[in-house]
């Protein structure tokens, strides 16, 4: 054989050597793979989700405290021929119940509940006097307009409960809700890249300390604030003390309604004037300016969490209060406070009458009814 046809021999070999090693590993690698996808076939298909948020400090749920009786029906009352009342304008919303669902009013429920207890607003307007906490508490230690008991956004007073010894007479508070003091801005601001607030700039914008805007976050635009005009408001009394340690107002605080005016018309007007007015902000409870397009609620952090401001909302149009702001202890307490039913311990009519009402708002359906006005169940 010749040594050219070795070498072609060899050659052949080699080639199909070659190709018999490679269709081995297409083999191989093929097994391979079938085994690996028969394997996987078998396993439960997992399909992506979207990434689980991590739960806000208000998400978490309040927790339920028991009420008792279940229904307003269900509360004991001496029947009364009439039950007059005054006090806190905090208590509007409760007062004359207007959800958005067209609620009745709670007076129209608890007449109907009970016939023989007719409640009867008595507004101090009428008598030249300014509606709110202290009106109502006055009136109760006086027996002006006899009333049966008063309404209250703060807790009595040291001079109030010694104008009321002075008079052999002894008052009780009862609490039957807890409320929130919003603090509400022009909406424009927002606009203008205004996020929240901490509560010592909120201090120093109504003590005059902090007058233009760009100094907490906002435009270059003049802060313009508002406050209710009367020494009689239980709110006003509330935010001097816990927000203001005290303090005064500033001179550039300009005060909205006078003395003698109806409490709606008071309440109407602050959140116009803050709705017209470039670079306003003003405060109030929050039952009674949520649910408000032409004005903006604004979010607060405590002090000693200035980056974590909290809204005392459920949503950012503020459509109703968010009641777990509480149970998390997230907004400012400085800002959250207890309403109560201030009751003459005379032994008598009016006694069990402030008794039966501050009982009745103390019922799973009182309760609920708080709710839906805007303020935070006990």
């Amino acid at each position: 054989m010749s040594e050219s046809m070795r070498n072609r021999n060899t050659k052949n070999r080699n080639l199909l050597l070659y190709g018999i090693m490679a269709s081995c590993l297409t083999l191989f690698i093929f097994v391979l793979l079938f085994i690996q996808l028969k394997g996987k076939s078998r396993e439960p298909k997992i399909y992506p989700t979207a990434p689980t948020p991590t739960p806000s400090p208000t998400t978490t749920p309040i927790k339920k405290n028991s009420c008792r009786p279940d229904e307003i029906e269900q509360v004991n009352v001496s029947p009364i021929q009439i039950v007059p009342f005054a006090g806190s304008t905090t208590f509007a919303p409760l007062n004359k119940l207007e959800a958005p669902l067209n609620e009745p009013e709670i007076i129209a429920i608890i007449k109907r509940a009970h016939p023989q207890f007719p409640l009867q607003y008595i507004d101090p307007a009428k008598y030249g006097e300014t509606p709110g906490s202290g009106t109502g508490i006055k009136w109760l230690i006086r027996g002006t307009h006899n009333l049966s008991f008063a309404q209250s956004s703060r807790p009595l007073s040291d001079q109030e409960v010694q104008d009321a010894k002075d008079r052999n007479i002894k008052l009780k508070q009862q609490e039957i809700a807890y409320d929130l003091v919003a603090i509400y801005i022009n909406p424009q601001l927002i606009k203008q890249g205004l996020k929240g607030l901490t509560l010592a700039q909120v201090r120093d914008i109504f003590t005059g300390r902090i007058t233009n805007w760009k100094d907490v976050g906002g435009p270059y635009l003049k802060i313009a604030p508002f406050r209710r005009n009367s020494a009689d408001s239980g709110t006003v009394k509330f935010f001097k003390e816990n927000v203001m340690n005290n303090q005064e107002f500033g001179s550039n605080v300009a005060s909205v309604g006078q003395k003698g005016k109806p409490e709606k018309e008071i309440t109407t007007l602050a959140i116009r004037k803050v709705a017209s007015t470039v670079g306003s902000i003003s405060f109030a409870t929050a039952s009674e300016v949520i649910n408000q397009d032409t004005i903006r609620i604004l979010p607060i952090a405590k002090e000693d969490t200035p980056k974590n401001i909290v809204s005392p909302c459920t949503d950012e149009s503020c459509k109703a209060v968010d009641t777990n702001v509480i149970a998390n202890q997230v907004y400012p307490e400085q800002l959250t406070r207890k309403l109560f039913v201030v009751i003459k311990q005379d032994g008598g009519q009016d006694e069990n009458a402030g008794q039966a009402y501050a009982n009745m708002l103390k019922s799973c359906e009182g309760q609920e009814l708080v709710r839906q006005a805007g303020f935070v169940p006990l």
